[in-house]
């Protein structure tokens, strides 16, 4: 999944980028599952 050229260098870029998806996706699960748990 690409959303940015690799040109200049991608690794620190690459990986704020993947630790940011992370860290949303992992909130959204949170929630999502948290919402569908009963109390």
């Amino acid at each position: 999944m690409m959303m940015f050229p690799l040109s200049s260098s991608p690794t620190r870029r690459d990986f704020l980028a993947t630790s940011a998806l992370a860290t949303s996706a992992a909130f959204l699960t949170a929630t999502v599952s948290a919402s569908l748990l009963p109390r």
